[in-house]
C-alpha cells in the first residue's frame, strides 16, 4: 500500500465520531484525483455494500433536455468502456447474490449496491468503471428512454408527486424544472430538433461526473487498507475537475438573511427589528468544504409567497400543509440545527401542543413538522413544513387551525432566554441519546448515509454531523422561528371539497389547483389568536388552569382561543437513567458480547442458544433471551395475542382497527415523549389476533407495557365516544383511498384475496366501517378484558435478565388473565387454496347480467357503476366467457384430485393456469399490471432453498428481459412469496402501455425461455458462486439487536420453534445439485410442467371493464395473436386447465378449490374448563 498511497492517495485519516455500540472501523482518504472515500470495516459483514454520491442533479439539466440527469443515472448502468456488455454490472451482482439501485435529486445523484463480500473487488471494479467511463450508446438510449417514461407514467397517479411538482412549479428555475423527464422531453422533441440525445447525455456526464464531485463509502469485512486499495483501483482513473469545464467553480452570494453573531457565543440580544435584514453567520468548516454552485440565491420570488393553493387530489385527502421558505441552508447552522429544535417543539404531541389541542377539538388526525426539500450547496435554502391531516370538522375550521398553529409559533417566539436554552438542550440531549444508543445499521444503509455526508461534513463528523446538536446559539433559534411568518408561507390545502374552485392544471403531473392570496380573514384571525396569550410564555406544567385542562368533549364545543391552552412541553418523563448491561454473576461484558446474537446464527463458530421458555400453560407461553452482544442497553418485547375475536367477520375486523386507533390516540400524550427518548410501542391487528411490540430501555419499557395494558383493558365508554367519530372518519378515509393504490398493488391484493379461504375484502370492510358504532368497540374490549378465547405468546429479548422477564410475565397474567383457546379454536393453519383443476361439472358463472348490460351498451365493473349507486368493484362484473365459448363453460374431469401440490401421478396432470380479473378500483389510472404467482406448496427446508436459489439466479434476468429489453414497464420484479407459510414464485409487472394479457404472455414466455439460461448457469462455476452467496446470506449474522430479536421471535410467532432453520437452510443449499434445481424448474416452474399451478391476476388500466378485458383476451386468442395470454378460455390446453375468474365468481371459485396442507406447527396447551393452578416461574 505504500506505493499506492504515494501515487494515488492524497491523505488519510481514521478518527470518526461514532455511536457507543458501533464496533466498525473507519478510515477516510482523499484520492489524488479528488475522490473522497470512507472505508468501513465490519467484521460481521457477510454481504458488503458500497455507495457513490455525485454532485449533479436535475438542477444541472440543459434547458433543452428536461430530465437529463435522471436519464444519465439510467444510462451509466448500461455498459462502460472497461465492461461494454450492458448486462455486466447487474449480472455480476446477481451471480454473487447482490442487488443495486440509484436515485436522482436536485443536486445529487446517488448509486449503491450490495454483494457477497468475496465478490466486492469485482463489483467495485464494475461500479467504478460505469461512473468513470460509461458508454451511453445511442441504441441503448433509444430503449432505456421508454423505461424512464414508464417511471414518469407510474408517478402521474401519485398525489404526493403531483403536490411536489406543483410546489416546485410555483417557484423559480431550476427548482421548478421537470426532474424525471419523459419520452417527449428526452427523445421525441430533441429528435425533432435534430439533437443528438446520447451526445448531450455524454456531455452532461463529462461536465459533472468529476472526481472532485464524487464521494464513495464502502463497507466490508476486509482490512481498511485493502478496501481502500480496491476503491483506488476502481475510481483512481475517474476524471478530475481540471479535465472538465464544469461550471461548479462559479460563485454565488454566500450570505443571507439572519442574525449576526459570532460562532461559539451563547446568544445575542434580540430586538424588534426585521430579522430578514440581518446576516446569517458563517457555516464554518463544514460549509467551507463545499464549492460554490451556480444556483440562484432565491428559488421563491416574493410574489410567490403568502399564497393559499387549493388542490384537488385523486384520493380522499383532507390535508393542510403550511410551507415556509427559509433563505438559509442546513450547513449555515448545522451545529445548532434550529430547524430540528423547532420540529421538536412544534411537532410535539403532548399536552400544551398545537397537535394535542387540535385533536382534542376534533379538528385534526395527525400533525407532522420538519424540514422538507433543501439545498446545501452555496448559500443554501430549505422549506420547513407543518402538515396536518384534517377531520371533516377540521375542513370547516381551516382559519382556526392555521391561527392555532401561529399561536404555537408565538409560544416559541416569546420564550425567555432560560426557556429557549432549556428547550434546545432537551432537543440536543434527545439527539445525543438516539445517536449514542443507536442500533447498528445494515452495511448498505451505512454506506449510503456516509457517502452523502462526506459532501458536507468533515470525515470525523460523517456519522455525527447530520444528527447531533453541539452548539447553542440563542440568536439563531430566534431568527429561525422569526422566519416562520406569514410573508414567507404558502398554504396548500388538498381536499375533494375543492371541486369547482380549481381552474389550473400543472403541466407535468396534472395536479388541478387554484391560487389566491391568503384571505384577509385568515390574517385577521392570526393576529387575533396570537394576541390572546399575552406577552409571556409559561413552562409546561405551570399552567394548570384554563382550557388546557378541559375534557376532550368540552374542547370540541369551544374553538375560541383561551389563554393557557398552548405552552411548552413538560419535562420528558421517559428519559432513561439506567444504561447498565444485565451481566450475570462473575460475567464480563466482553464475554457476554462474544455469546452472539440471534439463535441459530452468530458471528462465532457455533450457534447462539435459543430463547429459554419461562412458562408454558394454557393461555400463556413465555420465552426469554438475554443478549448484550451488541452492547446496547435496550430490550425488545414481543407479544402475540391470539384470539378469533379480531377477524371473525368484517365488522369484527373494523371494530378491532377502530379500538386500536382510539387506544393510540388515548395513549399518545404519554407514549410520544417515550418515543422521543428511544422507547416506543406498536399495537397492530392481523388475522390471528393482535401483535404488540415494545422496544427501548428496560425501565421505560416496563412502564410502557403497563400503560398499554391499562389502556387496552380499561378504556371507558366516554373515551370511546369522544374519539369515535374522528377515528371512524380516518378509517373510512383510508379504506376509500385503497382504491387509489397503483395497479401492481391491486393485482397483489387480488391474489391474496382469491387465494385465502377467509379474507375480508376492502369493499366489505368499507361497508362495515360505515355501519360501525361505539358499542361494538366496547364489546370487543370487554371480550379481550375477560381473557376468554385468548392465548398470549411472549418473547423478552435483549438487555433484560430472566428475573425481569419473569416479572413481565406476572404482569401479563395479572392484567390480561388469558384463559387460552379451546381445542380446535386456534386460527386455522390451512388458510390458502391449492390451485387445482375444477371437478368435471358445469361451473355456473354470473353471465346473464353482464350479457344484458353489454346488449344495452353498459359496461359493468367500472368506476361509473359505483357513482350510479351500484356496489363498487364486483357486482355483476362477469366476463363474456360464455359468449366466446358458445356454450356454458364446462371443464374436464381431472385424472386425479388430491389435497396437495404433488397430486399429479404418472400420466396425469394437476397443472392449472387461472386468470383472475378483478374490477379495476381505480379506472382513472391508465397503467395496467399483472401479478403472476406459481404455487409451490407448504414451507419446507428443501422447497424454500430451491425457491431462494432460483430467485437469486433469475431475478436480474427477468428484470433485464421484461424491463430493459422488452420495455414493458418501469416496475418489474421477481421474488418469492410466503402467504401463511405457503411458498410461491411471484412476478409483478406494471406497464403504462402494454395490456395485461400481453404482460402475462411475456411472463410465461420468459419463464419458458429461461430454461436454457438456467441450464447453462447450473452446469458451471456460476451455480457454485450462487450457492455460496445464498448459504452466506442464511448465515449472515444479525446486524442489530432489532434484527436479532426479530429472528428469535419468528419461530414463536409462526409456532415452528425452529431456531436453527437458517443453519439448516445453509446446509441444504450446499448439498443441492444442479439436477435438483433443473428438476424443480421442470416440474413446477415451467409453464408446461405437469405440476405448474399458476394464478395470474390482471388489472386492466383505464376504464376498460372486466367484460371488455375478457373479450379482448378471447379475441386475441381467436385471432392467433401472440399477445393473447389465454389461448382458449375455459379449456384444457397442453395438459393445463385454464380458467378466467371474475369478481362475481370469487366465492364459487373458492368453493371449488381444496386447501393447501398445513405447514408444521407446535401448538400450545389448550384451554381447560376447570380453573388452572398458578404456574411457578
Amino acid at each position: 500500500m505504500q506505493g499506492l498511497r504515494g501515487s494515488t492517495v492524497l491523505h488519510q485519516s481514521v478518527a470518526v465520531h461514532k455511536p457507543r455500540c458501533d464496533r466498525r472501523q473507519y478510515q477516510h482518504a482523499e484520492l489524488i484525483n479528488g475522490v473522497r472515500v470512507l472505508v468501513i470495516q465490519d467484521l460481521d459483514a457477510v454481504y458488503a455494500a458500497a455507495s457513490a454520491s455525485v454532485q449533479v442533479g436535475y438542477f444541472d439539466d440543459p434547458l433543452s433536455l428536461p430530465g437529463a440527469a435522471h436519464f444519465v443515472e439510467h444510462m451509466v448502468h448500461l455498459g462502460s468502456k472497461q465492461f461494454p456488455d450492458e448486462k455486466e454490472y447487474k449480472a455480476f451482482l446477481a451471480q454473487h447474490g447482490g442487488s443495486s439501485n440509484a436515485s436522482t435529486s436536485m443536486v445529487h445523484t446517488r448509486y449503491h449496491f450490495k454483494v457477497h463480500s468475496e465478490a466486492l473487488p469485482g463489483a467495485l471494479a464494475r461500479f467504478g468503471a460505469m461512473l468513470s467511463a460509461p458508454l451511453i450508446a445511442h441504441d441503448s438510449c433509444a430503449r432505456e428512454v421508454e423505461n424512464v417514461h414508464a417511471e414518469y407514467s407510474r408517478n402521474t397517479n401519485s398525489d404526493g408527486r403531483k403536490l411536489l411538482q406543483l410546489r416546485r412549479s410555483l417557484c423559480l428555475p431550476p427548482y421548478s424544472n421537470f426532474s424525471t423527464g419523459s419520452i417527449a422531453t428526452l427523445w421525441e422533441q430533441p429528435q425533432q430538433q435534430g439533437a443528438d440525445v446520447a451526445g448531450m447525455l455524454r456531455q452532461l456526464w463529462q461536465q459533472h461526473y468529476r472526481a472532485g464531485s464524487t464521494c464513495i463509502a464502502v463497507v466490508g469485512p476486509q482490512e481498511p487498507e485493502l478496501l481502500l486499495k480496491w476503491v483506488t483501483e476502481a475510481f483512481g482513473n475517474m476524471p478530475d475537475s481540471s479535465s472538465s469545464s464544469s461550471s461548479s467553480s462559479s460563485t454565488v452570494e454566500s450570505s443571507t438573511s439572519g442574525p449576526d453573531c459570532d460562532r461559539g457565543s451563547s446568544g445575542c440580544d434580540s430586538s424588534s427589528k426585521d430579522s430578514s435584514l440581518m446576516q446569517v453567520p458563517s457555516a464554518g468548516e463544514a460549509a467551507e468544504m463545499q464549492p460554490q454552485q451556480p444556483y440562484p440565491a432565491d428559488v421563491v420570488a416574493p410574489a410567490s409567497r403568502g399564497l393559499l393553493v387549493r388542490v384537488l387530489p385523486q384520493r380522499d385527502l383532507r390535508e393542510l400543509q403550511l410551507c415556509w421558505y427559509i433563505p438559509a441552508g442546513v450547513m449555515a447552522h448545522s451545529s445548532t440545527k434550529p430547524w430540528q429544535w423547532a420540529s421538536h417543539l412544534l411537532g410535539h404531541e403532548g399536552p400544551g401542543s398545537a397537535a394535542h389541542l387540535l385533536k382534542a377539538q376534533g379538528l385534526v388526525q395527525s400533525l407532522e413538522a420538519g424540514m422538507g426539500e433543501e439545498v446545501r450547496q452555496g448559500r443554501g435554502w430549505m422549506f420547513w413544513r407543518l402538515t396536518l391531516s384534517l377531520t371533516q370538522a377540521g375542513e370547516d375550521a381551516l382559519e382556526h387551525v392555521v391561527a392555532t398553529v401561529y399561536r404555537a409559533i408565538q409560544v416559541l417566539q416569546r420564550c425567555s432566554d432560560n426557556q429557549l436554552h432549556q428547550t434546545w438542550q432537551e432537543a440536543a440531549t434527545l439527539a445525543q441519546l438516539r445517536f449514542d444508543w443507536r442500533d447498528p445499521i445494515e452495511p448498505l444503509a451505512a454506506a449510503q448515509s456516509a457517502a452523502y455526508a462526506l459532501h458536507y461534513y468533515p470525515p470525523s463528523e460523517a456519522l455525527s454531523g447530520p444528527v447531533l446538536m453541539s452548539q447553542y446559539h440563542a440568536s439563531l433559534l430566534r431568527w429561525f422561528v422569526g422566519q416562520l411568518n406569514v410573508p414567507n408561507m404558502n398554504v396548500y390545502y388538498s381536499s375533494r371539497r375543492n371541486v369547482g374552485v380549481v381552474g389550473s392544471k400543472e403541466v407535468w403531473y396534472g395536479a388541478e389547483y387554484g391560487v389566491q392570496q391568503l384571505p384577509q380573514a385568515w390574517l385577521d384571525s392570526i393576529a387575533q389568536y396570537t394576541a390572546v396569550d399575552g406577552t409571556s410564555c409559561a413552562d409546561g406544567g405551570v399552567t394548570a388552569a384554563g382550557a388546557a385542562e378541559l375534557t376532550q368533549q368540552q374542547q370540541q364545543q369551544v374553538l375560541a382561543p383561551v389563554p393557557g391552552q398552548l405552552h411548552l412541553p413538560e419535562p420528558n418523563w421517559a428519559l432513561p437513567t439506567d444504561f447498565s448491561l444485565r451481566l450475570e454473576h462473575g460475567e464480563t461484558a466482553e464475554a457476554a458480547a462474544a455469546a452472539g446474537g440471534a439463535a441459530g446464527v452468530a458471528s462465532y463458530d457455533g450457534a447462539a442458544p435459543p430463547p429459554t421458555q419461562l412458562l408454558q400453560q394454557p393461555g400463556l407461553c413465555a420465552w426469554h433471551r438475554r443478549d448484550i452482544s451488541y452492547g446496547l442497553p435496550k430490550v425488545h418485547l414481543r407479544l402475540h395475542l391470539v384470539t378469533p375475536a379480531t377477524y371473525s367477520s368484517p365488522a369484527a375486523t373494523v371494530s378491532t382497527r377502530l379500538l386500536l386507533r382510539v387506544l393510540e390516540d388515548l395513549l399518545l400524550p404519554q407514549a410520544y415523549p417515550a418515543e422521543l427518548a428511544g422507547s416506543s410501542y406498536s399495537l397492530d391487528s392481523e388475522q390471528g389476533g393482535l401483535l404488540l411490540r415494545l422496544v427501548g430501555f428496560p425501565g421505560v419499557v416496563q412502564q410502557l407495557l403497563a400503560l398499554v395494558l391499562r389502556g387496552l383493558l380499561g378504556v371507558t365508554t366516554q373515551q370511546v365516544q369522544d374519539r369515535f367519530a374522528a377515528m371512524q372518519g380516518r378509517l373510512l378515509q383510508g379504506l376509500t383511498n385503497w382504491a387509489n393504490n397503483n395497479p401492481a398493488q391491486h393485482a397483489e391484493y387480488g391474489a391474496h384475496h382469491l387465494l385465502q379461504q377467509t379474507h375480508h375484502h376492502n369493499a366489505a370492510l368499507l361497508q362495515a366501517a360505515a355501519a360501525a358504532a361505539p358499542q361494538q368497540l366496547l364489546a370487543l374490549q370487554q371480550q379481550l378484558a375477560s381473557g376468554k378465547d385468548l392465548h398470549v405468546d411472549m418473547l423478552a429479548y435483549g438487555n433484560i435478565s430472566q428475573q425481569e422477564a419473569a416479572q413481565l410475565v406476572q404482569v401479563l397474567q395479572q392484567q390480561l388473565k388469558p384463559q387460552g383457546l379451546q381445542q380446535g379454536c386456534w386460527p386455522p393453519a390451512r388458510k390458502v387454496l391449492c390451485l387445482s383443476p375444477v371437478p368435471g361439472r358445469q361451473l355456473e358463472l354470473s353471465l346473464s347480467a353482464a350479457a344484458a348490460a353489454a346488449a344495452g351498451g353498459v359496461g359493468y365493473g367500472v368506476g361509473t357503476a359505483a357513482a350510479a349507486g351500484q356496489q363498487p368493484w364486483g357486482v355483476a362484473a362477469a366476463a363474456a366467457v360464455e359468449g366466446l365459448a358458445g356454450e356454458p363453460l364446462r371443464l374436464q374431469q381431472p385424472a386425479a384430485a388430491a389435497d396437495s401440490t404433488a397430486a399429479a401421478g404418472a400420466g396425469s396432470s394437476a397443472a392449472v393456469y387461472f386468470t383472475y380479473i378483478p374490477v379495476n378500483p381505480n379506472p382513472s389510472n391508465s397503467n395496467s399490471a399483472v401479478y403472476y404467482i406459481v404455487q409451490l406448496g407448504p414451507d419446507s427446508i428443501t422447497t424454500a432453498v430451491l425457491l431462494d436459489l432460483f430467485v437469486q439466479m433469475s431475478s436480474k434476468a427477468c428484470f433485464y428481459e421484461l424491463r430493459t429489453r422488452q420495455r414493458l414497464g418501469y416496475s418489474v420484479s421477481l421474488s418469492s412469496s410466503n402467504l401463511h407459510r405457503q411458498l410461491g414464485l411471484m412476478v409483478r409487472v406494471q406497464s403504462p402501455a402494454t395490456q395485461p394479457d400481453a404482460l402475462a404472455a411475456a411472463v410465461r414466455g420468459w419463464l419458458c425461455g429461461f430454461r436454457h439460461e438456467l441450464q447453462e448457469m447450473a452446469g458451471g462455476e456460476v451455480l457454485q458462486n450462487q450457492k455460496k452467496a445464498l448459504a452466506a446470506k442464511y448465515l449472515d449474522p444479525p446486524k442489530s439487536l432489532q434484527e436479532a430479536a426479530k429472528r428469535s421471535w419468528r419461530p414463536i410467532r409462526e409456532r415452528t420453534l425452529q431456531w436453527d432453520r437458517r443453519r439448516q437452510k445453509a446446509a441444504a443449499t450446499q448439498a443441492l445439485t444442479a439436477q435438483q434445481l433443473l428438476d424443480f424448474f421442470d416440474q413446477q416452474l415451467h409453464p408446461d410442467a405437469a405440476q405448474h399451478q399458476a394464478l395470474c391476476v390482471q388489472i386492466w388500466g383505464g376504464r376498460k371493464g372486466a367484460l371488455a378485458a375478457a373479450g379482448e383476451q378471447g379475441a386475441a386468442a381467436d385471432a392467433g395473436q401472440p399477445g393473447g395470454a389465454v389461448e382458449a378460455v375455459g379449456s384444457v390446453v397442453a395438459g393445463a386447465q385454464q380458467l378466467t375468474v371474475l369478481a362475481d365468481d370469487v366465492e364459487q371459485f373458492k368453493l371449488s378449490q381444496p386447501l393447501m396442507p398445513a405447514a408444521d406447527m407446535v401448538m400450545p396447551p389448550p384451554a381447560v374448563s376447570s380453573r388452572r393452578p398458578q404456574a411457578a416461574l
